[in-house]
Order: C-alpha cells, then structure tokens, then sequence
C-alpha cells in the first residue's frame, strides 16, 4: 500500500511539473506568415489588388507566389514587404543572386528598405519561442506587356487578285468562316476563310441578282439576310441563297435585337420587323409616325450589340439624310421603334461622313474611316467613345490603328470574334479596294481566355 502510495505521488509530480513547465513558457510556437503583400514607391503604380499564395510545407519550407503578374511597369527591383504572423519574434528578408543569398532586410524594421524581387527573395521567420523557424521561397513577376496595348498586324496583305470590284461585304457565316462577298460587273462571288483571314479559297455564290446591295448583309442568330426591295434572301452559309417575298420594300439598315429582325425603308421612313416570313410595320415613337427627318438614309453604319448593362442596342452611324446631308449622328434604339439621336455637333473630332464603320469593342465604341465633304478622312479617322457615342476622343497611342501601315479608308468591313478585332479591305481616297486584312486585340482580353 504503501508503494502504491509513493508511486501516485510521483505519477501526480510529474504532471504538476509539466503543466507549470507549459505555463512558464506561454510562447507560440508557429512561425508561419499569414499575411504578405507588396508596395511600390512609384505612386502611379498600384498594387492594392494583387493576391498571393501562401503555401507551407510540412519541413519548415513554405513558397509566396502571386496569383497574377503585378501591374505592367511595376518595378521588381524596389518593392516594400509586409509579411507578418502570429506573434512573430524575427522576420529576416534576403535578396538572392544566382541562388545565393545576398542582402539582409529587417522585415520588423518600422521603415523598411525596398526589396529587389527581381531574382529569388527568402523570408524566414522565428516563432515567438525564438526556436521554430521557417524559410519561405518567394518568386513575383511582372507583367512585361501593356495590359491596355492593342497588338495591331497585318494578316493577309493580298488574300486574292480579284479586279473590277464595284462592292464587297465581309460576314461570320454560320460554320464561323468569313465570307468575303465580292461585286464585279460580272455578277456577285466570294472568297472564304476559316483560318480567321490568313488564307482564303475563291467559292461559288448562287441565288443573288447581281444588282444587290450588300452595304446592308445582316448576320442575325439564324443565318445571314439581304433585303432588295419586297425580297428577302437569306443563306447559312453566305454561299447558297434563297428568296422569299416578304410583303414591303426594305433597302436599308437590317439589324437584329434579342433575336428579332428589323429593316427600314428610307425612302417612307418605316421600320419593320420581321413576323414569321413577312414585315410587320413598327409604330415608330414619333409624332408622325416616321423615323425624323435628319434619320440617315444611306451611307450610314450600323452595328448591334450588348452594352455594358446587358442591354442589347443597335447604333446607327454617320451617314447622308434624304437631302444628302452629311451627318456626325449616333443614332440608337432598344427595340426599333424609340429612336435616340447622339448629337456630335460640338466636336471636331467626329465631323460629318459617310462610309464610316461604327463597332463595338471592351465596352467602347469605336469609328474607323470614312468620307467628309473633302473627300476621304487622312487625320483623326480613328476615334472612341467610353460613353457609347455621347462624347469622342482620340484614342491612346497604345490603342490606335498604326500609321502609316494602315492606310486611311472608308466603307472597311469589321468583324469582332473570339475577342479579336478583325479589319477588312476598304476604299482609298481614289476609289481603289483595299484587299488586306488587319487584325487587333487588347492583351489583358487575350490573356484571360
């Protein structure tokens, strides 16, 4: 009993003394860094947004990455540390040259020195027990390209030899192959591509009369439209087409919004939508009834898109009104029949044209060519709207079409597909057809594919 007696008191000891052993200490002992991020002294560089990995190994050896490449011009070569954790004692910071540990920064240090990133970075930490330690591998990287830079280039530079062009209309045809439609005094053909422009094979075209207008070739959901007084063609493929007598004379402006076909008739100023196989007259919002008297009937541009609110518009253009006046108008409507006119009257830079080519991209219109009263616009031809056509600007150096290279011109096709934008021949000041084509792309939208 009495052995048994003397055991209990020793077992009760060295419990005693381990708990008042643990007391003393109360020191953590986890050296891991919960929270790093990095500043640049170049005010102009932010770098708020940037977000890393923080990974720990299970050998007191963690790595720091960033999730993304910090801002373009961000330099490596000077960049100020916060890296803290758990009640740590020590955090110690070491540049590195080929691998090997050089300078020494005090990551506690109340003003830091900047750290040069631009090779290997090691932080190691000590627990607040100044014994666990931790060494953390840290490798950050810049963006070497302008996330804003267009990368504008030239695809194809002669992607057929066709002569005697009187028209054309370039169109994304339901296969996703452009279609180059051409008009000759010969009769009406075309060249494809499915390697987005870079080489072309020369097609057959059927079921067009040769006196068609293409200025205004939809590509709706469905497959493609042409209208020609009471006939509608329509093709899937831009190739093979088909007529139908759809009950009123259309010659101007197809476009399509959620998926509904509309067309205008310039000469009465009516809008019609597309009911089954026939048009279906728009009661347009006007105290006539009509489109207004200054609406554009030829010569104008239209493009349908969603804008940055999810809300689908058509824009309309530049252009001539029915007394062949020149025009510097957007004009813009929801559904076909509420018309708002974007008056540009207070700026040089969008001045009154015609064969002008309006298209949106990265949530901004953009205006590429055209004609004024002189004759073919050499200088601004290239202008932008963040607000969709309220104000104009020119656009940045890093965003402008490059010149010389491109050649101003007007009535050029565009296409917007797979975050691209693609350039299609186009008229010179003589008239002459530009058979090239161009392409360009903002780097962040590629980057995020």
């Amino acid at each position: 009993m009495k052995h048994k007696f003397l055991y209990l008191t020793f077992a009760l000891g060295l419990i005693l003394t381990s708990c008042i052993g643990g007391q003393t200490t109360g020191r953590s002992n986890n050296p891991k860094i919960t929270t790093f991020r990095l500043t640049s002294k170049n005010t102009k560089i932010s770098l708020s947004d940037v977000k890393y990995n923080i990974q720990d190994a299970n050998d007191n050896n963690g790595t720091i990455t960033e999730k993304d490449s910090l801002p373009y011009g961000t330099n490596l070569d000077s960049l100020i540390v916060v890296a803290t954790g758990n009640k740590l004692s020590s955090v110690k910071i070491f540049e590195s040259k080929n691998g090997v540990k050089t300078k020494e920064h005090d990551g506690a240090d109340s003003e830091p020195d900047t750290v040069n990133f631009s090779e290997t970075v090691y932080i190691e930490t000590v627990a607040e027990d100044k014994k666990t330690k931790m060494t953390y591998t840290v490798n950050i990287h810049a963006h070497r390209q302008d996330p804003d830079l267009y990368d504008w280039k030239i695809v194809n530079s002669e992607p057929f030899n066709t002569s005697g062009i009187m028209q054309e209309k370039v169109v994304l045809n339901g296969g996703n192959a452009f279609v180059w439609l051409i008009k000759t005094a010969s009769g009406i053909s075309a060249y494809s591509s499915s390697d987005n422009g870079k080489t072309w094979q020369q097609k057959t075209v059927t079921g067009l009369p040769n006196d068609i207008d293409l200025q205004y070739t939809l590509k709706a959901k469905d497959g493609l439209y042409i209208a020609k007084q009471e006939n509608l063609y329509k093709s899937t493929d831009g190739l093979s087409w088909q007529s139908s007598l759809a009950g009123q004379k259309v010659n101007n402006a197809l476009f399509e919004i959620n998926g509904e076909i509309f067309g205008i008739n310039s000469t009465e100023r009516k809008v019609y939508k597309m009911a089954g196989n026939l048009w279906q007259e728009v009661a347009i919002k006007t105290t006539s009834g009509r489109l207004p008297e200054d609406f554009p009937v030829s010569g104008a541009s239209v493009w349908t898109d969603i804008s940055a609110n999810g809300i689908a518009k058509v824009y309309i253009a530049g252009g001539e009104d029915k007394n062949s006046k020149l025009l510097n108008t957007v004009w813009l409507s929801t559904d076909g029949a509420y018309w708002i006119k974007l008056d540009n009257s207070s700026t040089s830079l969008f001045s009154p044209r015609k064969g002008a080519t309006i298209f949106q991209y990265d949530n901004t219109l953009m205006l590429v060519g055209g004609q004024n009263a002189s004759g073919l616009i050499t200088s601004k031809y290239h202008i932008v709207s963040p607000d969709y056509g309220i104000t104009w600007a020119e656009p940045a150096s890093n965003v402008a079409l490059p010149s010389p290279m491109f050649a101003p011109r007007y009535d050029a096709q565009i296409i917007v597909k797979d975050k691209r934008i693609y350039i299609f021949g186009g008229q010179t000041s003589a008239g002459t057809f530009k058979r090239e084509v161009w392409t360009g792309a903002k780097s962040i939208l590629l980057w995020k594919k």
